[in-house]
């Protein structure tokens, strides 16, 4: 994943952030019980692990093998489970016939899951669950029902890395990636508005970031062929991104004469763009030494009007970021952290951004996967809401990066075609209108494209190119591939079959 708060909620329990980094992350407070949703030590509890690993507390634990047991009336694991995929088999066959006959899908399906409701998380061929099916023919209605009889099973607080709704199939693709796929809106926005109601990993920090101020960096290229690198060759940032790193400085800083603020310089490309919108004040927060030290060759340090704070990270530059401020305009972009790193900066936003105040930051949070990157941008949205920010979504088309940019690196940090410029507002208390006054006032971008802004980040239909393209040609060929097994044996037992032969006389 791209680092710099690459690890968005949306994603796995792991350290997803520089090449081959090493940090370990820590749990804070412990992990939410898929029941009663407390923080639990996860040494003290179990885990089921029939179709993904879903946490509960020892308390719940027991209260549900009681549950479960009684249920079963006597059978045997094996014989429940076979219970259970059978009953997946007859919903798969009651979705397909509704499909093919635009008969009642979610009756269909609200029956099966209904008798059977932990059949809502088994997965059949190819790892496909019930919610993959469906979401190839956009019902969403049957999506809910699949969802409520998860959630009734297993339990309301299902932590969103091991939930149903990002299961990925055979082919690395969720019912989400799905439905967006097929143009589904309703079933996408379904499966997006489920997830984010989910308990989130964002109760990790790690350890990458104090490894990463340690590591030896270098610069190499220049202009659109720049790239700052990390010791074991990770892209830390890229030239491909001025486009995105300009549309941000237009963002925070819509006009002249306004204090802004960035956390992490790189290469310098959107504290170049801001120095040309002209600030009354620019300040830059630097974790690395080494970025330090090119910004001292580069003139930086001496600059008139510019700020800089560093080198140190920006956890240990609070009170800096404090005096320096409040701004008008903020923008975030640091290397090797998490994205309950980046929650900890939104903490700060109450004291270091003005009312009627702009954040930006670069949103990499989910960069493989449509569905994941929707999910991260409405928790992020939800979570500066918290706080007293509005927080809308600009998609900006890049297109397919080179692959040869790709090649100068050892980390594929980015793989979608569409890019959504986060917009959050610091709400005023006594002006109501301050919130659209500043939407409005977004400038064009520099193709002179008009700004569209967005509550849902992403929407069927937004370009994503081959990180998607590829993972369904795959299942496609493997449709295809059974529907010629599927012949192939239905003419062997035609051949097998004896022709009727009329009788003497008839």
């Amino acid at each position: 994943a791209r680092p710099r708060a690459g690890a968005g909620p949306a994603g796995a329990r792991t350290v997803r952030c520089a090449a081959n980094l090493e940090g370990k992350p820590k749990i804070l407070g412990g992990l939410p019980c898929a029941m009663c949703g407390q923080l639990a030590d996860p040494q003290t509890g179990d885990s089921e692990t029939t179709y993904s690993n879903i946490f509960y507390c020892q308390g719940c634990w027991q209260d549900r093998k009681k549950a479960q047991q009684a249920a079963r009336g006597g059978a045997t694991d094996e014989a429940w489970n076979e219970g259970s995929a059978f009953v997946y088999m007859k919903a798969v066959e009651g979705i397909q016939a509704a499909a093919g006959s635009n008969g009642d899908m979610e009756t269909s399906v609200a029956a099966c899951v209904g008798s059977r409701p932990e059949s809502s998380a088994v997965r059949g061929a190819h790892g496909r669950s019930l919610l993959h099916h469906i979401a190839e023919h956009g019902d969403a209605g049957a999506i809910r029902k699949v969802l409520d009889a998860y959630q009734n099973f297993y339990g309301r607080h299902v932590e969103l890395c091991s939930t149903v709704e990002m299961y990925e199939d055979g082919f690395g693709l969720t019912a989400g990636e799905i439905a967006f796929a097929g143009n589904h809106a309703e079933a996408f926005d379904a499966l997006v508005n489920s997830a984010v109601n989910r308990p989130r990993p964002s109760n990790f920090c790690t350890d990458s970031n104090k490894a990463y101020v340690k590591q030896k960096l270098s610069y190499e290229g220049d202009g659109d062929g720049a790239v700052l690198k990390d010791e074991k060759g990770g892209g830390v940032m890229m030239g491909w991104e001025k486009p995105l790193m300009r549309r941000h400085a237009e963002v925070i800083a819509p006009t002249p004469g306004l204090s802004v603020m960035n956390v992490g310089f790189g290469l310098g490309l959107i504290d170049g763009f801001l120095q040309e919108r002209q600030p009354a004040k620019h300040t830059i927060v630097e974790a690395h030494p080494d970025v330090y030290a090119e910004m001292g060759r580069r003139g930086w340090l001496d600059k008139p009007g510019v700020n800089v704070l560093g080198p140190a990270r920006w956890q240990d530059q609070i009170e800096g970021m404090i005096a320096a401020g409040p701004f008008d305009g903020i923008f975030f972009d640091t290397y090797a952290e998490m994205y309950g790193d980046l929650q900890e900066f939104f903490k700060l936003l109450p004291q270091i951004l003005k009312p009627g105040g702009v954040l930006s930051f670069f949103n990499g949070l989910s960069d493989k996967n449509m569905y994941a990157q929707a999910i991260s941008c409405r928790c992020a949205q939800l979570d500066l809401a918290r706080l007293g920010l509005a927080c809308m979504y600009e998609p900006y088309p890049i297109g397919a990066i080179d692959e040869a940019e790709w090649r100068k690196v050892v980390n594929l940090y980015w793989s979608l075609e569409t890019y959504y410029v986060p917009v959050a507002v610091r709400i005023p208390e006594n002006e109501p209108d301050a919130i659209t006054r500043v939407f409005n006032s977004l400038p064009p971008r520099c193709d002179g494209a008009q700004p569209e802004l967005r509550a849902m980040a992403v929407r069927p239909g937004d370009a994503c190119g081959k990180v998607l393209d590829d993972k369904l040609a795959k299942a496609r060929q493997a449709a295809e591939e059974a529907r010629r097994l599927e012949v192939q044996q239905q003419m062997i037992k035609d051949a097998a079959t004896p022709p009727l032969v009329e009788a003497p006389g008839a």
